[in-house]
């Protein structure tokens, strides 16, 4: 690898993993322990045609995130490996949400108002940052991957209908629900800075209403292992997150919210049913289906 691999204005630093204890290992990346207060996330090679860039880009957007005042693992630098490129950062001693909530059900109301918190503490912070990307990209990738299930015409619709989510200045996770976010010392600190992006929040409500109700309603056998709650209380984590983070309480009004993001979520739920064995043309063609029959009639929340 070449020796003149810069960000931020100086060069990127070495570290060799080979004989540091893997902590944990995900689709894209390997986290390793430094030391007791460090961590290193490196990307995998195989999955990225310039991992450098894919890293460089991770880098701004949990450096910008820091710098916002948005509780994440403090950044300290961008290092190569011997086989890639990774990020040094502050090392989490605690468990998730997700986990702690599979012990303590009786919490699940009171995190999911901080949880509701925190993303509207991200959702509203504005940043100026022309390396953070546009939160709609991954979205526009999604109905790439439903390209087959589509007519030229509900193509061009759908992506119609992404690119009319209105362009902001404000941070959009990605990812965002409650294996995403650790308890250290009672504190939530947000992870999986990845797919950070700036736009419109209906983005990261959606990715939330299909890791929750989706998956509650139709897969609940398989909902603890997904959210670290039953069935019944990521139901229940949803009604209080989605109180807290619009600030309703009206029943009409929670369930007129929901329907609107649901639209939305139908587009993530086609693209994660592409990569299962439930993806067959029927079942994708169904959801696609449900999707451009709301699309007409739905608002934007908040």
């Amino acid at each position: 690898m070449s020796n003149e691999r810069m960000y931020d204005g100086k060069p990127v630093g070495k570290l060799n993993v080979k004989d540091l204890p893997a902590a944990g290992e995900g689709t894209w990346s390997t986290v390793y322990e430094v030391s007791d207060d460090k961590v290193v996330k490196v990307f995998k090679n195989t999955e990225f045609a310039d991992t450098f860039a894919y890293t460089l880009k991770c880098w701004h957007s949990l450096k910008t995130v820091w710098e916002n005042g948005i509780p994440v693992p403090e950044p300290f630098e961008m290092v190569e490996t011997e086989e890639s490129f990774g990020i040094v950062m502050g090392r989490m001693h605690g468990g998730t949400v997700g986990a702690f909530l599979n012990q303590h059900p009786e919490l699940v109301e009171e995190y999911a108002v901080r949880s509701a918190q925190l993303l509207k503490q991200i959702n509203t912070t504005a940043v100026d940052d022309p390396d953070i990307k546009d939160a709609r990209d991954p979205w526009r990738e999604m109905v790439e991957v439903v390209d087959k299930y589509l007519t030229p015409e509900r193509k061009k619709t759908m992506l119609d209908f992404v690119d009319r989510i209105p362009v902001r200045n404000t941070l959009v996770h990605g990812d965002f629900h409650t294996n995403n976010i650790m308890l250290e010392d009672g504190k939530f600190v947000l992870i999986d800075t990845d797919e950070m992006g700036v736009g419109h929040p209906i983005m990261d409500l959606a990715n939330l209403y299909a890791a929750y109700i989706f998956v509650a309603t139709e897969v609940p056998d398989y909902c603890r292992e997904i959210t670290g709650m039953s069935a019944e209380d990521a139901l229940k984590y949803w009604d209080v997150f989605l109180q807290e983070y619009l600030g309703i309480h009206d029943h009409e009004e929670i369930v007129q919210a929901s329907r609107n993001i649901r639209a939305f979520a139908l587009i993530r739920k086609a693209r994660g049913l592409v990569f299962t064995d439930y993806g067959d043309r029927s079942v994708v063609g169904a959801v696609l289906d449900d999707f451009f029959g709301r699309m007409e009639t739905v608002e934007l929340v908040p």
